[in-house]
């Protein structure tokens, strides 16, 4: 007995979203916009909280997205991964209350 399958744009396994050209781009589209609320969320609390819980907000609601099969989806290409790398910027200069164009290489 035969049953044809559906072809489909991604599936995800594992908590990886594997698109059908291994691309990356529709995980790193998912892993950005999860990010990208986490980033808003410590824009709007970096005058509340001191850094030591920004970072503990980091570490917990961040990080764990960007680290996840980093091993299977880092060779996406750059252009991909250039945004993952924007808001994780963003993040560091909310937390430590510095320009847009000064540089992070020292917040790291």
């Amino acid at each position: 007995m035969s049953v044809p399958l559906d072809c489909k744009e991604y599936v995800k396994y594992l908590g990886i979203l594997i698109d059908s050209n291994l691309s990356w781009k529709t995980h790193i589209e998912y892993i950005t916009l999860k990010i990208s609320k986490t980033v808003g969320l410590i824009a709007k609390l970096r005058h509340f909280l001191p850094l030591h819980i920004l970072l503990h907000i980091y570490q917990s609601l961040i990080s764990p997205y960007i680290t996840y099969g980093l091993s299977v989806w880092s060779q996406a290409s750059k252009c991909h991964l250039d945004k993952i790398l924007i808001l994780q910027k963003r993040a560091l200069r909310f937390m430590y209350s510095t320009k847009k164009n000064e540089h992070t290489i020292p917040l790291y």
